[in-house]
């Protein structure tokens, strides 16, 4: 619930996982467009995927607690 009040300010505007009234199936919607962008103009392009079942498996918690810090968490 904490992290309601400032998660806008952490994730990037196009994140679209974890952020409520967004869906992981809406990155579909995205790679589509991308695919389509890059075919009208002739263009070619890389597409990375992710596992994103395996996204959350484990935690480095030395790394979490760094960038806390640096986006100034307050330790509690």
């Amino acid at each position: 619930m904490r992290l309601k009040k400032v998660i806008h300010k952490i994730n990037d505007q196009n994140q679209l996982t974890l952020i409520k009234g967004r869906r992981l199936l809406d990155s579909v919607v995205v790679v589509n467009e991308a695919v389509d962008g890059f075919r009208r103009k002739k263009q070619s392009g890389i597409i990375v995927k992710a596992h994103y079942e395996k996204t959350y498996y484990s935690v480095n918690w030395e790394f979490l607690y760094y960038m806390m810090e640096r986006l100034d968490f307050n330790h509690k």
